[in-house]
């Protein structure tokens, strides 16, 4: 986070990560860790908007509608663009390379 970000909001975020990274070792605290980064993006964003929007579902469809939040920007997303990218190219290698037909089609004079 920039320094642009409130001291507070960023202690959140540390322990957020903290939290995160003791869940390697004690299992339990994952709900715990995924809590609290929620409680954090609430605080941030009732920070950002001076506390007029109640409820982190319509704090966030406000965030998506202001542009501070974008689906380009989370890893998860990327990978998944990338996965679907590569799906396809393995597809096309499939059929092209590898001469598997796409659809198979059988004459209307052969039995079922």
């Amino acid at each position: 986070m920039n320094d642009t970000v409130p001291e507070k909001i960023r202690e959140h975020f540390e322990t957020t990560k903290n939290l995160l990274l003791y869940s390697w070792f004690v299992y339990r605290f994952i709900p715990v860790a995924e809590f609290h980064a929620a409680t954090t993006l609430e605080y941030a964003l009732k920070e950002r908007t001076d506390g007029k929007i109640k409820g982190l579902y319509r704090l966030i469809d406000h965030a998506v509608s202001k542009g501070w939040v974008k689906n380009e920007g989370f890893s998860n997303w990327q990978h998944r663009e990338r996965m679907r990218d590569v799906h396809w190219i393995i597809e096309i290698i499939k059929v092209f390379l590898l001469e598997q037909p796409i659809l198979q089609w059988t004459s209307p004079n052969t039995s079922l």
